[in-house]
């Protein structure tokens, strides 16, 4: 009998909703960069938190399947797990590194190759980065880094976290929980250490910096976020109780209750991955064409028609994206459920 696929619903609307913060945070930037000044850009921490959302459903849903495949099955498989992720991440990331790493510098696209010109005497370094997929890597170390990529340091992440995983859920049986409590301890004195102590002690010796250095990797890796969404997933999977026993304040559930099923929501969910991809290379050519109107810069109305404009070609993206490239991997990727 063929193991039915576990769907949430309500996870494709939070993923929409984070994508959402993600473009908000990084459209004034990206616009600006490609010479267009819409007067909207301090809205960087919503990224932040648009990012957290995003690892921390990524480790709940990972979790929660690869814990029901040990429960069903009593082990995890973990080459079928590897090709599941090769198959939804690695096509459209490879695009968009061979759009933005190779096509645009070498044939400056539609006038594009001008964005570029800054980190051109770093093209080998990043290209190795990036074929590696290491693109944390090229963005933490190699300034300046490629414009059209530096987004995908989260898909590195994200992938690095996929590397692991399994094995650690393989392993630690009855004792994943208190291994997920440790990463999510860690991290948080890391991120403490990262903003307040290694700035100072990091001038201290080389003791001291190596320290920091291995706290930053501890920092960037976000495992604290992935490790809270395999607690969740744990909960839901194991104690079941406890998970219901801690509803939402009324405040809180009903609009999400309300607004979380919706239709819209949950198909810009589903195309959150393309949209993620392309929304920095959507947001300059968006920009590019609004240049070319001639219409006045600076003003709010502006900067609010420029960001629709923007969402919209962002959509656009992923709709076509999914619809032509993602749906026959995900096709193929049902050959490993």
């Amino acid at each position: 009998m063929p193991a039915q696929k576990v769907y949430f619903p309500a996870l494709d609307s939070l993923r929409a909703i984070a994508m959402l913060l993600v473009f908000l945070s990084h459209a004034g930037p990206v616009m600006k960069l490609a010479g267009l000044d819409i007067g909207w850009t301090e809205w960087g921490r919503l990224g932040s938190i648009g990012l957290s959302l995003f690892f921390i459903l990524s480790g709940f849903l990972i979790t929660y399947l690869l814990l029901q495949e040990r429960q069903d099955r009593h082990t995890i498989n973990i080459g079928h797990f590897y090709m599941r992720r090769i198959l939804r991440i690695w096509p459209l990331y490879y695009l968009i590194i061979g759009i933005g790493q190779f096509l645009i510098p070498y044939t400056g696209l539609a006038g594009l190759g001008g964005i570029y010109t800054s980190a051109a005497g770093n093209f080998s370094r990043t290209a190795i980065c990036y074929l590696l997929f290491l693109p944390n890597i090229a963005f933490l170390f190699i300034k300046p880094a490629n414009p059209f990529l530096g987004h995908t340091w989260s898909i590195g992440v994200e992938e690095q976290f996929y590397l692991v995983w399994p094995w650690v859920l393989q392993k630690c049986g009855r004792y994943l929980p208190a291994v997920l409590w440790m990463l999510i301890g860690l991290t948080l004195l890391s991120s403490w250490s990262y903003t307040y102590g290694f700035p100072y002690y990091a001038g201290k010796g080389e003791g001291w910096r190596m320290l920091s250095k291995i706290n930053a990797g501890l920092y960037w890796s976000n495992i604290g976020y992935f490790a809270l969404g395999g607690l969740m997933a744990w909960w839901k999977l194991q104690r079941p109780r406890m998970a219901t026993a801690l509803p939402l304040p009324r405040g809180l559930r009903n609009p999400l209750a309300r607004w979380l099923p919706h239709p819209l929501l949950t198909y810009l969910g589903r195309i959150s991955y393309g949209m993620y991809i392309f929304h920095v290379l959507a947001t300059i050519i968006t920009a590019k064409l609004l240049l070319k109107t001639g219409m006045p810069q600076g003003s709010p109305v502006f900067g609010l028609f420029a960001l629709c404009v923007a969402f919209g070609v962002t959509t656009l993206a992923g709709a076509l994206s999914y619809r032509w490239i993602e749906s026959f991997f995900l096709r193929l990727k049902k050959r490993f459920n």
